[in-house]
Parts: structure tokens; sequence; C-alpha cells
């Protein structure tokens, strides 16, 4: 079981007619792995009418690639990672080129992106930022020798706390002479509301990812742990947002005492669905939706 391939899930374009995910496998021989980034036709638009024919093509020959994301019908946008440094490349499936738009001195993840008009598409991803908001740098990653604590907690699962944090970051792109380009090439922390740098987190330690937040063309919906509650007691998060556009915005969507999860906006983006527990001392309570 170890050496069978482990598939992402598969993401559709828009106009439904092929699908990308990312596949890795292991071989004890080797003590290595191989995969990368796969194409799957999911029309008969681009295949035969049999569906025993539909087979996928390894477009992306490299584990370091991974969390790829359309930019539009035939465009990729995925990070490359190696070395404790990422960067945004593009793969254009028409002439089979791949481009890179922007590196990043540090690993940076968990991307998402979503088409504000036709020629410009929002970008938001993860890192782990300094107290001062930059992203932590490949060569600084690791856990300092000596760790001093004043107050709880101490470490979560498999990690020790300390003074680095997870945030979400923002760029755009745009289209232009049939090209996409960065706008702003510094990222935008959305969590460094009103000078509260820190005070929030997401996506949540240690096993948050996407499911954590959900855009739309104005603000961010973002689930973080009540920072006014000792941790080490309390598994109180809350559904939070952020505006792209104005800084000092933020609105905390409800006030449960248990954990929330799985924020989502409504196409339009009037509303947020959410799923909320509604005891604070454990992480196994049940969950149950909710919309704002």
């Amino acid at each position: 079981m170890l050496s069978a391939p482990r598939s992402g899930p598969a993401l559709p374009n828009q106009n439904g007619t092929l699908a990308i995910y990312t596949q890795s496998t292991y071989s004890f021989d080797s003590d290595s792995r191989t995969g990368g980034i796969y194409l799957l036709p999911i029309s008969t638009k681009t295949s035969s009418s049999s569906s025993s024919s539909i087979t996928s093509k390894l477009i992306i020959n490299d584990t370091n690639a991974g969390q790829p994301a359309w930019l539009d019908d035939s465009r990729i946008l995925y990070v490359y990672t190696s070395g404790g440094e990422s960067s945004l490349r593009v793969y254009d499936l028409d002439s089979a080129t791949d481009e890179r738009l922007q590196t990043f001195p540090g690993e940076i993840g968990n991307l998402k992106t979503l088409a504000i008009d036709k020629d410009t598409i929002r970008i938001v991803f993860s890192a782990r930022v300094t107290p001062h908001g930059d992203i932590v740098h490949a060569n600084e990653t690791g856990t300092p020798e000596v760790l001093v604590y004043n107050k709880l907690w101490v470490r979560h699962w498999d990690q020790w706390i300390t003074h680095t944090k997870q945030t979400l970051l923002t760029i755009s792109l745009r289209l232009k002479n049939g090209k996409f380009s960065i706008v702003e090439h510094t990222p935008k922390n959305l969590l460094d509301t009103a000078g509260e740098i820190h005070h929030l987190e997401c996506p949540v330690p240690p096993f948050g990812g996407t499911e954590d937040f959900s855009l739309s063309k104005t603000h961010v919906a973002f689930i973080a742990k009540d920072p006014h509650l000792n941790p080490a007691t309390n598994t109180a998060a809350h559904v939070y947002i952020v505006s792209f556009n104005d800084s000092n915005y933020l609105e905390k969507v409800n006030r449960g005492p248990g954990a929330s999860s799985s924020p989502v906006w409504s196409p339009d983006g009037t509303y947020i669905a959410y799923l909320e527990m509604r005891v604070r001392g454990y992480e196994a309570d049940r969950l149950l939706p909710f919309w704002e």
C-alpha cells in the first residue's frame, strides 16, 4: 500500500473538458518518489466515446510541482517548491511551455484562485511568517535548540509552538497581450489588519489547509482560533472576514463556543456557509451547519 500511487483531487477547467490532479508514487527499490501534475480528459470533446479509453497524461514530471489551479481553459498555475523556496509558475497546455512568474524566499502553499474579471485573477496562498510579517526564509525554518515559554501552550500534536505563524497572502495576475503577469510583486498579508498582525492564524495548525478559507471577489472568509482564549484548554475557532481592498476591515462572523470549519462563500459573495461545534473543550463535537 505504501508504494501505491497517491492522487490528489481532480480539478476541472471551466468548460468541463479537462481536469488536473497531482500524483506521487514511492519506490522502495530506489527510495525515491516519482510523479507530478497530470492532465485528464473528462469530456467527449477531448476523448473518444468509450470511457475505457480515457487516460491521463503526465504534463509536469516533477514531484516538486504541486497545488495546480486553472487560470483559464488551457493554462495552469502551480507551486514549485525546492530547497525550501517556492515559485509560482504557469504551464500552457496549447504550447507546452512553462514560465516562472515569481519566486519567494520560503515555502508557500494552499493555493487558491478566483477570476475577478476576464483579465484579472486574484490569488491567495498561505505561508509561515515572522512576527514582522515577512515570509520565513528557507534557512530559518528549523526549530531553535532552546525555546522559552511563559504561557501555554507549548506543543500541538507533533509541532512546537514558535514565534512564527501561518498567514494568508494575496497577489493578482493580469492578462495582457495573451500572457499573465503579476500586478504587485510584494504579497499583501491579509491577516495584518489594523496592525494586529499574528493575533489570528490561518490555516489553523497543524492540519489546516485550503478548507480553512474561501474567496469572494472582494473578501476572504477564514477560520482562526480565538486569540483571547487559552489554546491549551479551548478549541474555540471562529469565522472572520477580511477585505482585499481595506486593510483595516476585520469582521467576526460567529461567536460560538466550539470550533468552526469549512467556510464557503455563495456564488454571489453575499452569504457564507460554515460548520460549527458547540463544545469548546475538545475537538470531536458534532458539527452543525450555519450560514450568515
